[in-house]
């Protein structure tokens, strides 16, 4: 969401993810956007019939384990990238987002496991910057744009990307404004 509808979702999921995850010590991630879900649809009180309310949001989460060298993945609308060989990988599960409806109260999130390769680079985002119209307003960035940007950039060092993405972006946009919120976080492991 945008403006204050989508600072309002941010508190609200950051507040219940802290529960969730600090307080009931859940650390899966599809169990945790399972628990998510639940919570924002009782909260907002999309179980009440007739309850107008259709807000949520879209939720990556990744909890990883060193030792066995494995990353668990579960998202809610989002996809993961990693680039390994220089070759964009695509993690894409049930496209539902977190609330909205009664209807979406039973639904389950579930998870993947990917095999960490040191030589990784993983990214997790939000659909602003492939959202992003040029500075003609006509053409999005794309989709297609951001995974081959993520390709260009997966062997720099974090400064780098940042400074590749962040140009990159200035550049398409131009002096037209920003859409819609961004949010890329890149990590090897």
């Amino acid at each position: 969401g945008h403006g204050i509808p989508g600072a309002f979702m941010s508190i609200i999921g950051s507040t219940i993810l802290t529960d969730i995850v600090i307080d009931k010590k859940i650390t899966a991630p599809n169990e945790i956007l399972n628990h998510l879900n639940r919570n924002i649809i009782k909260l907002l009180k999309q179980d009440d019939e007739g309850s107008s309310s259709r807000d949520g949001m879209d939720v990556s989460i990744c909890s990883i384990n060193k030792q066995k060298t494995k990353m668990l993945y579960s998202s809610a609308s989002r996809p993961m990238y990693y680039v390994r060989d220089g070759v964009l990988n695509e993690i894409n599960l049930k496209n539902h987002s977190i609330g909205g409806s009664y209807e979406d109260y039973a639904v389950t999130y579930e998870a993947c496991e990917i095999d960490i390769d040191p030589n990784d680079t993983y990214f997790l985002f939000s659909d602003g910057y492939a959202d992003q119209f040029d500075k003609t307003d006509r053409i999005k960035f794309s989709s297609k744009r951001l995974k081959n940007l993520f390709v260009e950039i997966s062997t720099l060092d974090t400064t780098n990307q940042y400074k590749i993405v962040d140009e990159r972006l200035n550049d398409w946009k131009g002096n037209r404004n920003q859409l819609d919120d961004i949010t890329i976080i890149g990590f090897k492991i």
